[in-house]
């Protein structure tokens, strides 16, 4: 509820896979509208200081970096942009180019507290990575697992490696939609499973006990042929 305190003074959010996705290096594409509910909401408790604790890949620079956090579009409204970097602190944009420090390292979770200037153990650092939140519990900070918005494990790999141009932004959708043939490999892969498992069936006259058939009706299956009949 607005006005409500917490019991801890600021909270670091990993970037990529978290508040968005890096859909091109160097442009960050935020969950809309589930990263501005979640900021609007940090935002209304009392007190709260907001920071961000981001991996940098090496051919993306700390500039780069601070510039895709400025551009970062969280909510828009009447033609106003917000922005990203309107809602954090300016001292808890922490990257690891600057800090000379990666995630998982407990050391980049000390750097990024004693830059925001407060005490460790009254942050909070919220990611989507597993092993970087125990890594920030390691070093003395509250950590909350937050996961990918769901599909998020559907979205290929190869999208950033497509490049930009003039009449193709390289946005993570219309990258997606351009390989949808990995989508394909996994049915394709679920349904060779399924024919494995229905094999014995073909060499049975009836459908073995255990084997669920549609609607739950029964079926059985003449000598002469190799289709079921309800």
């Amino acid at each position: 509820m607005p006005g409500t305190t917490v019991d801890c003074d600021a909270v670091f959010f990993d970037l990529r896979d978290t508040l968005g996705d890096v859909d091109r290096p160097g442009h960050l594409a935020l969950y809309r509208p589930s990263t501005e509910k979640l900021l609007d909401a940090v935002r209304d408790l009392v007190g709260l200081r907001v920071g961000v604790i981001t991996n940098l890949p090496a051919e993306v620079s700390a500039e780069q970096g601070h510039r895709m956090i400025a551009e970062a579009v969280v909510a828009e409204n009447g033609g106003s942009a917000v922005h990203l970097a309107d809602v954090l602190d300016p001292h808890g944009i922490v990257i690891n180019h600057e800090a000379k420090l990666n995630k998982p390292d407990p050391a980049i979770y000390r750097f990024a507290a004693d830059q925001m200037g407060v005490p460790i153990e009254r942050c909070l650092f919220v990611g989507e990575n597993l092993i970087e939140v125990l890594a920030a519990q390691a070093a003395g900070m509250r950590g909350v697992l937050k996961p990918s918005p769901p599909g998020k494990e559907f979205q290929p790999a190869v999208i950033t490696r497509q490049g930009e141009s003039v009449r193709n932004s390289g946005r993570a959708f219309e990258e997606f939609l351009e390989q949808e043939h990995l989508l394909g490999e996994r049915l394709l892969a679920c349904g060779s499973r399924i024919v494995h498992a229905l094999d014995p069936v073909h060499r049975s006259p009836d459908i073995p006990p255990g084997v669920r058939t549609a609607m739950g009706c029964s079926c059985t299956r003449s000598p002469t042929s190799r289709t079921g009949r309800i």
